[in-house]
């Protein structure tokens, strides 16, 4: 599905194959596509989000085709470790035909150069076990040994552990200045 511009939709970046856009979601549509169908706690914590203090969502277009998305929020809420001059990224999404193509690298890379230049930080986590997301964070420039924290409950509450007590790294990339 190619994007089509709108009032929450635009054209970030164009370079080569690839175009970066940047997704204003409401209430009632957090995602432009559904690419990755959203289940309903899912659909929640993002209802959650955009009325504590909003987020955006990135895609990539390959080629004109909607490959993936990476949300961005404002740091200082769910993630303690993160302040009000800090983004937290997350989640990423690439379908799964386009999965191996460097693609998630290649939209955080875009994102951080591109839209994060009035924060100090981004932060995230990610699963021990997401090896794939790990590498794809790490040469997008994140430092994953920032630290550890549990999920817990429903809501999935963050809880931030001792080195080898959590189950999800938390990343960290630097923006520079």
């Amino acid at each position: 599905m190619a994007i089509i511009e709108s009032k929450r939709m635009r054209k970030i970046l164009v370079d080569g194959d690839y175009t970066l856009w940047e997704y204003t979601p409401s209430l009632i549509k957090p995602l432009y596509d559904d690419i990755d169908p959203l289940s309903l706690i899912r659909r929640i914590r993002l209802m959650i989000e955009k009325i504590q203090g909003g987020y955006k969502v990135f895609y990539l277009e390959v080629n004109g085709v909607l490959v993936g998305y990476n949300v961005f929020a404002p740091g200082g809420r769910r993630l303690k470790c993160s302040t009000k001059q800090d983004l937290v990224d997350g989640p990423s999404f690439v379908a799964s035909e386009q999965r191996g193509k460097g693609y998630v690298t290649t939209l955080k890379k875009m994102v951080l150069n591109n839209c994060c230049s009035d924060y100090n930080y981004v932060y995230g986590w990610i699963s021990k076990n997401n090896i794939p997301s790990i590498k794809a964070c790490i040469k997008a420039g994140f430092d994953v040994e920032y630290g550890e924290l549990r999920i817990e409950g429903l809501m999935r509450n963050l809880k931030q552990v001792p080195k080898g007590e959590g189950t999800n790294v938390i990343i960290r990339y630097r923006i520079p200045k």
